[in-house]
C-alpha cells in the first residue's frame, strides 16, 4: 500500500514537471510573492514599443477624425450671434410725495397703481413673458424666421406636418392618448425666447447685453429689435393705462378737497401726471434705451472651426489608442500570466 502511494506521488510530480500550465501557475504564484523590481520599467518599455509599432494606425485615426471634423463643419448649419447693449431710461426722481409739504398730504398723494420695480427690471421680465410672445406671434416676419419649417411666408399660414415619420408619430401619440400637432402658441414661443435669448449684466453698472443666435444674420438682428420694441411698447401701454387711472383718481380728489394748500398740491401732482402721459405718447423708449444697435459679426459663432479641427482628431486618436492598448495588452507582464492562469490545460498541449 505504501508502495502505491509513493508511485502515485511520483506520477503527480512527473505530470507537473511535464505540464506547462502547472509551471505557469507556479511561476505566477512566485511572481505574486516576489514581484519583479523592473516590472514597471518593462511595462513602460513595452507600451512605448507597441505605440511605436502602431503609430501608423494612430496617424490614420487622426486623419479620419480630421476628415470627419471638416465634414461636420460643412454639413452643420452655421449660426450667427447678434448682440445689442441696453441701458435704463434716466428718471428725474420726482415723486408726488416730494411735491407735498406734510405727511398727511404725502399719504394722500401715494399712487395706488405704482410699483417699486425699476422700469429696466420690468423690461427684462417682459422680454420672456407670454404677453410679449403673444404679440410676436402676430408678426409674420418673426414666424418666418423662428418657425421656418412650419410657417409659409407666402400664404402666411401654418404648414401642417406630413410624411411617413409624422404619420408614425401621430399614431403613437394617438395610442398614448397624447394631443396631436397644433401650431405654436405663446408659451411655446416664450420657451424659445428663454432658451435662445441671453441677457447678461455688463461690468458697467446698469448696462446689459442681449444676445440671440440664428442661421440668418439679418433675422438675428431684426429679431432682437422686434423683441425690444414689443416688450417696451407693452410696458409703455400699461404705464399709460395706469397714469390715466391715476389722473382720474386725482381729479376726483381735487373735486372733494376744500383746503387751498391741499388742492394746490394735488393740482401740482396732476400736472406732473399729465406731463408723464404726454411723454409716454411721444414714442420715446420707456423702460430701456438701446446704446448699441444689434451687431452681427461676419464670422459664424457656431460651429467652432478650431474645436472641430482639433477635437475630432483627438477623439479618434484616443479611441484608436485605447483599441491598440486593449488589443495588445496581453503582451504586457502580468497580463500574460493571468491569461495563461485562466486558460485551460488543453491549450498548452
Amino acid at each position: 500500500m505504501s508502495r502505491s502511494v509513493e508511485d502515485l506521488a511520483g506520477d503527480i510530480s512527473l505530470s507537473l514537471a511535464r505540464n506547462p500550465f502547472a509551471r505557469h501557475i507556479e511561476r505566477g504564484n512566485n511572481d505574486m510573492e516576489k514581484p519583479d523590481k523592473n516590472s514597471i520599467t518593462i511595462i513602460r518599455h513595452r507600451i512605448v514599443t507597441i505605440l511605436a509599432a502602431r503609430w501608423r494606425t494612430l496617424a490614420i485615426a487622426c486623419v479620419v477624425g480630421l476628415v470627419v471634423g471638416v465634414l461636420y463643419l460643412n454639413i452643420t448649419a452655421k449660426s450667427y450671434t447678434a448682440t445689442m447693449v441696453i441701458a435704463p431710461v434716466l428718471q428725474d426722481g420726482t415723486s408726488p410725495a416730494s411735491m407735498l409739504g406734510n405727511s398727511a398730504l404725502s399719504a394722500l398723494s401715494r399712487n395706488p397703481f405704482s410699483q417699486e420695480v425699476s422700469p429696466l427690471d420690468k423690461f427684462r421680465q417682459m422680454l420672456i413673458s407670454n404677453d410679449t410672445a403673444a404679440a410676436l406671434l402676430q408678426q409674420p416676419e418673426v414666424l418666418a424666421g423662428v418657425y421656418r419649417n412650419m410657417w409659409d411666408p407666402k400664404a402666411r399660414t401654418w404648414r401642417h406636418p406630413s410624411g411617413p415619420i409624422y404619420r408614425i408619430s401621430a399614431a403613437l401619440k394617438s395610442l398614448l392618448n397624447r394631443p396631436g400637432w397644433k401650431p405654436p402658441s405663446a408659451p411655446d414661443l416664450k420657451a424659445y425666447v428663454v432658451a435662445n435669448v441671453k441677457v447678461v449684466a455688463l461690468e458697467t453698472n446698469g448696462l446689459y447685453s442681449v444676445t440671440y443666435s440664428n442661421r440668418s444674420p439679418e433675422f438675428a438682428r431684426n429679431f432682437l429689435l422686434a423683441l425690444y420694441s414689443t416688450a417696451d411698447d407693452i410696458l409703455r401701454s400699461r404705464e399709460r393705462e395706469k397714469t390715466l387711472k391715476y389722473i382720474n383718481f386725482l381729479n376726483n380728489q381735487i373735486s372733494t378737497v376744500t383746503n387751498t394748500d391741499e388742492r394746490s398740491a394735488l393740482i401740482t401732482i396732476l400736472t406732473r401726471q399729465e406731463q408723464m402721459l404726454m411723454v409716454s405718447g411721444a414714442g420715446v423708449p420707456y423702460s430701456a434705451v438701446i446704446l448699441e444697435t444689434p451687431q452681427v459679426p461676419q464670422k459664424p459663432s457656431s460651429p467652432n472651426v478650431l474645436v472641430s479641427v482639433f477635437v475630432f482628431p483627438l477623439l479618434f486618436g484616443l479611441i484608436a489608442l485605447a483599441a491598440i492598448y486593449f488589443r495588445l495588452s496581453r503582451f504586457l507582464p502580468g497580463r500574460q500570466s493571468t491569461q495563461e492562469h485562466n486558460a485551460s490545460p488543453a491549450e498548452y498541449y
